[in-house]
């Protein structure tokens, strides 16, 4: 088995001992991990490649139905898109759509959020037009959908009180056209220190 030379770079001897030992281990049981997994009630046809917890299964199953646990295991095992929010205050959508494709990137416009765009085909996302003129940022269009239902206005005093690491916040200050007074704090230290671009709305 190749070494892996990350844990070691990063943690020491020690940690790349534990972070083998570990591999090693998976190795010598993943047959009987593996066939274990893939019990899955009452999908027992279900394409091996699907590799679910039972329980998880069992409960999408007798929630949504058959045929909707299958999609949804199957949406669950395929690699998720990269999705920008359009910032609103810099740009139109369309604007930036004709900016990805000049650049020869392949987006589309998302399908729930009207600031969300899909990138199908991209190398770092700071390498994307717009990215340092700040343009946009990568968040997920479900996420994007958060602060819609919020419905902010300007004016408005709101409190944030799950944050971190931001992403919420920063549209929350964006529909608010940067006008009121928005409080964003989260108990976890970490994700306030994380290296999420932070924006604050003028106070009134």
């Amino acid at each position: 088995m190749k070494r892996w030379r990350w844990p070691r770079q990063r943690g020491g001897a020690k940690a790349a001992g534990f972070v083998n030992g570990v591999l090693r281990s998976f190795l010598d049981k993943r047959t009987a991990i593996l066939r274990q997994t893939r019990k899955i009630y009452p999908l027992k046809r279900s394409p091996s490649s699907i590799l679910i917890r039972r329980e998880l299964v069992q409960c999408w199953s007798e929630e949504f139905g058959v045929e909707s646990a299958r999609e949804l295991m199957r949406a669950n095992n395929e690699r998720s898109p990269l999705v920008l929010r359009v910032n609103s205050l810099q740009c139109a959508r369309e604007e930036l759509l004709q900016r990805l494709a000049t650049a020869g990137v392949d987006a589309t416009a998302g399908n729930c959020s009207p600031q969300a765009i899909s990138v199908q085909s991209a190398g770092a996302v700071e390498n994307l037009p717009g990215f340092s003129a700040g343009l946009f940022q990568v968040q997920g269009e479900a996420s994007q959908l958060v602060a819609f239902l919020l419905s902010p206005l300007p004016g408005e005093r709101i409190l944030d009180a799950c944050a971190a690491p931001g992403g919420k916040s920063t549209h929350v200050a964006e529909l608010m056209k940067d006008q009121g007074e928005l409080v964003a704090i989260d108990k976890s230290a970490p994700g306030i220190e994380s290296d999420s671009p932070k924006r604050q709305p003028a106070r009134p």
